[in-house]
């Protein structure tokens, strides 16, 4: 894979800042998007590429596509008995399986069926029919993945997709490697995923943009303050087309099997791990706002902010401390005044 390293003069997106070592960055292709890490105080490229050469290993255990790997292996066996897989991918898949339990079936890591029925994101994105919508829907249910030891097993016609968890366990891993060997401040962006690793230089938050769910509008709406934490947004924005002036994006109801409908314009997760902020994005993604905004709150360590269609933010508890809105035509909001 092509890799672009620079060194950086230095900006951190939203604000720079100088530093004792010479900063550097990269960029790559990885995980089905665009990955740029920069180490912000260990300017050494022969760990950047340690890093990247991680991620690359973890995409060739986990990716659907790459034909050998674990979730491939997984899927093509399915019907014929538990296939051994990695340590890693085997923890992926259980804390996938645990997603599933606390969202109440919202977060499927088994939608692979209806995710390869829809194929959007690519070039042959498509309406199916309603009879291979219900078709496909048969095949999902994260209840029925077999785990024995080491193996993973599937009901045939079943397959498993971790894109909606894989790179927020990626950028936790690059993180942990990276404070192994001395990093103490860093911003990871994986496609969007966002992972920062200890503050600026003096102790000051990193300044992460949040992108505006919204065409033609500013590419950020807000900025959100963070140290040592994870920020991932989810929306309709992302992948999605358009047939007979309706949008049909890629976070997908699993009861119904279509694109989930919601006054919810784009929802964003904080917390500390990545792999969590992850799964959290696309469950709250699939509630209503009242029904997020009070999950969230009995969760002390994740935050939540909800863009409306309508242009209203509302905040779980915390978030609102570390929030700063930049766009006015965005407003305000409260559950108790709506």
């Amino acid at each position: 894979m092509k890799r672009i390293l620079l060194l950086m003069a230095l900006l951190v997106l939203l604000t720079g800042c100088s530093q004792a070592k010479e900063p550097v960055r990269g960029t790559e292709f990885a995980l089905g998007t665009v990955i740029t890490l920069s180490l912000l105080d260990h300017g050494d490229e022969a760990l950047l590429e340690e890093a990247f050469d991680l991620i690359e290993a973890i995409e060739d255990k986990m990716s659907t596509r790459i034909e050998g790997s674990d979730i491939w292996r997984i899927n093509h066996q399915a019907g014929e008995g538990p296939v051994p897989v990695t340590e890693e991918t085997l923890g992926v898949i259980l804390q996938g399986m645990a997603y599933g339990d606390f969202s109440k079936g919202s977060f499927d890591i088994s939608m692979g069926p209806i995710v390869d029925l829809w194929q959007i994101g690519s070039a042959e994105a498509r309406l199916p029919e309603p009879g291979e919508i219900e078709a496909a829907l048969e095949k999902v249910d994260y209840r029925k993945i077999t785990v024995v030891e080491d193996a993973v097993g599937l009901e045939s016609g079943m397959s498993l997709d971790l894109g909606a968890i894989a790179k927020g366990y990626a950028a936790d891993q690059v993180a942990e490697f990276l404070r192994s060997r001395g990093v103490t401040s860093a911003v990871l962006d994986l496609g969007g995923n966002i992972k920062t690793i200890g503050a600026r230089k003096g102790g000051e938050a990193f300044r992460i943009g949040i992108r505006s769910p919204f065409e033609g509008r500013n590419d950020y709406f807000g900025i959100v303050s963070l140290v040592d934490k994870s920020v991932v947004s989810s929306g309709d924005y992302e992948r999605y087309f358009e047939e007979d002036g309706k949008r049909y994006h890629h976070i997908f109801d699993a009861v119904t099997g279509y694109p989930v409908e919601t006054e919810v314009a784009q929802v964003t997760v904080i917390t500390e791990k990545s792999m969590e902020a992850d799964a959290l994005s696309t469950t709250f993604y699939t509630l209503s706002v009242e029904e997020g905004i009070a999950l969230a709150d009995t969760l002390d360590h994740v935050c939540v902010i909800y863009v409306t269609k309508d242009f209203r933010v509302f905040f779980s508890q915390g978030a609102e401390a570390i929030f700063e809105l930049t766009d006015p035509d965005f407003i305000l909001s409260s559950l108790d005044n709506q």
